[in-house]
């Protein structure tokens, strides 16, 4: 008899199985029907807390309520972005995401806890003392992690240029390639010893990034959404709140339920062609701006903005009348996160 054949994933995101679409994490997948714990996923030693609960396993409008409730804990430049962010990851197997998002600010801004808080969206084991990656590692590591970690959003912590001038040199080169090949959606191919072109590692989710400083060069910046932060922006209490609802898997579970949400309109075949031409929607609107620079990473993280809005009104979370107020709120602080970068580079 022949043997026993096994499919293991090593990798996140949307894939195909049986010709039904399935959320890879760490802990199985997500299909239209909810947990399938039978597809196999074994990731890297670093990357394996990015598991995600049955979407029936808990209270889905509560917990859609609690991820609302973030953009409270600080002004809404700074939490609208950030929100986006996390759903707009989800839907780059169809729209790839073209910007990574950067929160820079002093030391004691409570960016990394910011930043946790939406890296526990994918995982309810992600803190702020354990994060998936930071930018001690070298380039190579941080490339094969941003395209393991598809559809899901990779949290790079720390980018504090210090130490010799080699020493800082070496690292904005690193962010700079990072961020270029995330920008770009492009990987490095490399030769391998027989001297034949090993395939290249583009980007396949979107990256959160943090540091104390942000990385050089206006063209780099371009393909970078910066969200500024200050001491006391944030709502300390509310922080406390949010990191509590992080580690009970509140926010695990919101993605759990979004993606079975958008599983169905994957195999109904309604995605791929509405996101596009609502991309190109928000992207006409943003021009019309002051922002003329950044129309197109508007427009992106808009695209995450409406799903999650159109999603938590179906679950009960908001109501119909609650939607528009919400939504300008999200395009508002987008647009004036865009003026305040402009001014900034």
């Amino acid at each position: 008899s022949r043997p026993l054949q096994r499919r293991i994933f090593t990798h996140t995101g949307w894939r195909q199985v049986g010709g039904v679409w399935h959320f890879l994490h760490g802990a199985g997948a997500i299909a239209a029907r909810g947990f399938v714990s039978e597809v196999e996923v074994e990731l890297e030693r670093g990357l394996r807390d990015y598991q995600l609960p049955d979407p029936q396993s808990g209270d889905i409008k509560k917990a859609v309520q609690a991820s609302i409730e973030l953009l409270g804990v600080a002004p809404d430049p700074v939490t609208w972005p950030l929100l986006a962010a996390v759903f707009r990851s989800a839907l780059a197997e169809w729209l790839p995401a073209e910007l990574s998002v950067f929160v820079v600010g002093p030391t004691g801004t409570f960016k990394t806890c910011l930043a946790a808080l939406c890296a526990a969206h994918f995982g309810r084991r992600w803190t702020g003392s354990n994060t998936p990656a930071s930018w001690s590692s070298t380039a190579n590591a941080l490339e094969r992690m941003a395209f393991t970690t598809k559809d899901h959003l990779l949290m790079i912590d720390d980018f504090a240029p210090s130490g010799t001038y080699t020493d800082i040199r070496k690292l904005h080169a690193t962010a700079e390639r990072v961020f270029r090949a995330q920008g770009n959606q492009a990987g490095r191919f490399r030769m391998r010893a027989d001297s034949t072109l090993a395939g290249s590692l583009p980007p396949r989710g979107l990256i959160l990034a943090t540091g104390e400083d942000q990385p050089h060069g206006q063209s780099l910046q371009a393909r970078l959404v910066l969200v500024q932060i200050a001491p006391g922006d944030v709502n300390v209490s509310r922080l406390t709140n949010a990191q509590a609802c992080a580690e009970n898997g509140d926010y695990a579970l919101v993605m759990a339920a979004f993606t079975q949400r958008l599983a169905r309109l994957a195999d109904a075949g309604k995605l791929s062609r509405r996101l596009d031409a609502r991309r190109k929607e928000l992207r006409a609107e943003a021009i019309k701006g002051s922002h003329t620079r950044t129309p197109d990473n508007i427009a992106s993280l808009m695209m995450g903005v409406e799903e999650f809005l159109d999603f938590s009104v179906e679950v009960g979370a908001i109501a119909d009348d609650e939607l528009p107020e919400l939504r300008s709120s999200a395009w508002e602080a987008l647009n004036e996160q865009a003026n305040m970068q402009v001014n900034l580079v």
